[in-house]
């Protein structure tokens, strides 16, 4: 017995056009549903059942094509929409193809071109130190030291600690970090240039740059806005990216890498209450030796990661962990921790 053949998939499919939500089936429920209708025995039962889940699927797919085609009118919608915002708060309202001020004023009220002129002069501020609707936290901002040795290590030590920490997070030599340049699509490593290009994007973000306005400019970086987010009364302060200068290096250091006032990216921390820095992949190693080995006594990574976030704005978790798995005295000392565990255990045998 031949099973019957199913109509074609049509593009006038009998469902609804709205955004209601649908329960679907998952992957796996369709293939048991396979599998039971193959596990019949009667074979005409069998081609019945198959059919029948044939059609489920079907139906299915035709869901699943119909809300794909609404998700992407709804993502061109909303990059019109991004666009005609951005341009709107940065001082000048689209004109020509993209939207025709004149011909919406003269459909709808004057009154309505009118306040969309004092809407436009109202909140475009002046420039950078304008945008910011609350003051920038006042808390010194600082780099850390390169250290070549301290918290128990010597110079060999930490030279080898440095080489492996690269090798691991990286899989680059030492040699060649300083001429690293992370993908972009990386937000927890930048380099030295990635990290001078976002604080230009920064500080003309309002005003525009390199010869170009506002619109054009913001419309070249848009990318870097949606990865970075810098800061504006409608993002608000906890995710706010904004530039700072450098307090005075600590003179009882003994070793300043700078002299302070030097401008350096920043964004708020978890409570808005800090500004924290980003730091280049070069300076990586040494902000956590500074916090690991020298600040915390190769404390673990729980302590180690709650004084990185108060700091720095780009060192994950996975950096701290790496860090103290090629700490080589840490490694040292959970060596000696096992033998003395394993000699105990043999000595409870005795």
């Amino acid at each position: 017995m031949e099973p019957p053949e199913l109509p074609p998939m049509s593009d006038d499919m009998d469902l609804p056009l709205d955004d209601t939500p649908r329960t679907h089936r998952s992957i796996s429920e369709l293939m048991a549903l396979i599998h039971s209708a193959d596990a019949v025995s009667d074979s005409n039962l069998r081609d019945a059942a198959l059919l029948e889940a044939l059609r489920t699927i079907r139906k299915e797919l035709e869901i699943a094509q119909h809300e794909n085609d609404q998700a992407k009118n709804r993502l061109v919608d909303a990059h019109e929409a991004f666009d005609l915002a951005a341009n709107m708060l940065a001082g000048g309202m689209p004109t020509g193809e993209d939207i025709d001020v004149d011909g919406l004023a003269n459909a709808n009220h004057s009154y309505d071109k009118a306040l969309a002129r004092e809407s436009k002069q109202r909140i475009t501020p002046k420039n950078y130190e304008d945008s910011l609707e609350e003051p920038v936290p006042d808390n010194p901002i600082v780099m850390p030291q390169t250290y070549t040795s301290g918290g128990g290590a010597t110079e060999e030590t930490v030279t080898a600690h440095r080489e492996a920490f690269y090798q691991q997070l990286l899989g680059i030599p030492l040699s060649q970090v300083d001429d690293y340049v992370p993908n972009e699509k990386q937000p927890n490593l930048r380099s030295k240039s990635q990290l001078v290009e976002s604080m230009h994007i920064v500080e003309n973000w309002y005003t525009g740059a390199d010869g170009m306005d506002v619109g054009t400019f913001r419309s070249k970086h848009k990318t870097w806005y949606t990865r970075m987010k810098p800061n504006s009364s409608n993002l608000g302060r906890r995710t706010g990216i904004h530039v700072r200068a450098l307090a005075p290096p600590d003179p009882s250091s003994g070793k300043q890498n700078y002299e302070g006032g030097e401008t350096v990216l920043c964004r708020y921390n978890k409570d808005g209450t800090k500004s924290i820095v980003y730091l280049d992949v070069g300076k990586v190693f040494d902000a956590l030796f500074e916090i690991h080995a020298i600040e915390t006594d190769h404390k673990g990574r729980d302590v180690v990661k709650a004084r990185v976030d108060e700091r720095y704005a780009n060192i994950p978790d996975g950096q701290v962990k790496i860090f103290i798995e090629t700490c080589p005295i840490c490694v040292s000392r959970k060596s000696e921790e096992s033998k003395i565990s394993t000699w105990a255990s043999g000595r409870a045998q005795d």
